[in-house]
């Protein structure tokens, strides 16, 4: 469904997928398309292309389950944000807009999810599209 994004519990002994009763989780956004998890595992981040804006869910380590945190909209002029997220392995979080010739940058809260824009943020770059 539209704006939805879904989790599964991987059984670590065989790989097998088992959809999460739980699921799916509205993002409150439309057009999800990208998903990345932090590196502790306990947020999960969605960019929601079609309303210019991106989710941060906190993720429960043991069940998986997922809590929506406030989203934020992206403040430029055309956005499409997060053709690809550019970095979740670590924090802090950026997002290519390439709609807007930049580069979001958001601080996580640890505790909390709450996205915070770095100061500077976007950064300017020429339709970016991914990162390493």
């Amino acid at each position: 469904m539209a704006g939805e994004v879904t989790a599964y519990a991987i059984d670590p002994a065989t790989g097998a997928l088992t959809h999460l009763p739980s699921a799916p989780y509205s993002t409150g956004g439309a057009g999800p398309q990208f998903v990345a998890i932090s590196p502790s595992g306990r947020f999960v981040v969605a960019t929601n292309t079609s309303s210019d804006n991106f989710s941060v869910f906190g993720r429960d380590v043991q069940t998986g389950a997922l809590t929506l945190v406030p989203r934020l909209a992206l403040p430029g002029r055309r956005r499409s944000p997060g053709r690809r997220l550019l970095g979740l392995r670590t924090l802090p979080l950026y997002i290519a807009a390439q709609n807007d010739d930049a580069v979001y940058a958001y601080e996580i809260d640890p505790d909390t999810g709450v996205p915070t824009a770095i100061p500077g943020s976007p950064f300017p770059g020429r339709r970016p599209r991914s990162g390493a």
